[in-house]
This record gives structure tokens, C-alpha cells and sequence, in this order.
């Protein structure tokens, strides 16, 4: 299936795709070549790869209840530094920024399962923003450049 692609200037990139299983990779690959085109740095590369896999994977896994007649809407900037991620998706209302951090201390068996992603993400973010718009959950983070 070919994607539609949006470019909407040099440094801006975004994609729209069913959210289905194939979704992950398909964004992989744009952000990667993205990245690649772009001479993103290593770190925020890293950042870009996480929040794109933890966000997107909590999306496909909880949101669309793997419904692939829901979209995923991705669109990468990176201006005077600052690379921004915003994941967009037709899912249930869920707002990851009032998540409560989960239980870091204690033995993997004894930790409940889950919110580890959202935590990571957060905690690699300098920015971390939710809203909702209409039928979407607009998740957007951000990473300066070091």
C-alpha cells in the first residue's frame, strides 16, 4: 500500500497512515530517512525513536484496539534546533501527560505492569503536550538540540 506523504517545507515532514500493524515500520522508515536527509543528531535521533515507538506502540495496543479503520497522523519538524514530534490518532480520549509514573524501585515481579513508555518518553522530553482536537488525540514532544 503506498503511503501519502506531506512535505511541507525542508525541515517539516508528515505522514498519515491506517493505524494497523504494519503502521510502526511504515513511520520507522519515514523518520529514518527523515533523519538521514536532515542531518539529525544522534541523540535526538535516539529521542525520535523512542517517542515515535512508545507512543505509536500505546496507540496501536490501547487506543485503536487494533482497529485498523483508525488513522495515525506523524509530523516531524526540526527549526532552529528544536526537533518536534507530534503523533496524531483517531482513538479513545487518553491524555499520557496525567499518567502517573510508575513504580521504579522493587523487583520486576513485583512492579505492575505498564507506563514505563510514557515515563521514558517524558523523561527524555523537553517538551511533553497533550491535546485533543475534535476526533484526535494530538500528543506533541520536542528535543533541542545539545
Amino acid at each position: 500500500m503506498d503511503t501519502p506523504e506531506l512535505r511541507l517545507d525542508p525541515r517539516t515532514y508528515a505522514m498519515t497512515v491506517p493505524a494497523g500493524p504494519e503502521a510502526i515500520d511504515t513511520l520507522f522508515d519515514a523518520m529514518c530517512r527523515f533523519c538521514e536527509a536532515h542531518g539529525i543528531d544522534r541523540d535526538r535521533q535516539h529521542f525520535l525513536n523512542v517517542a515515535l515507538d512508545e507512543l505509536v506502540s500505546n496507540t496501536l495496543r490501547h487506543g485503536q484496539h487494533s482497529d485498523a479503520s483508525g488513522l495515525i497522523s506523524v509530523t516531524v519538524e526540526d527549526m532552529d534546533g528544536l526537533l518536534t514530534l507530534v503523533i496524531r490518532d483517531t482513538g479513545p480520549e487518553f491524555d499520557p501527560t496525567v499518567a502517573q509514573t510508575p513504580a521504579l524501585s522493587g523487583s520486576i515481579e513485583e512492579r505492575q505492569i505498564g507506563g514505563l513508555g510514557i515515563h521514558l518518553v517524558r523523561r527524555l522530553s523537553d517538551t511533553f503536550e497533550y491535546r485533543r482536537d475534535g476526533i484526535w488525540n494530538e500528543v506533541k514532544v520536542s528535543k533541542r538540540r545539545t
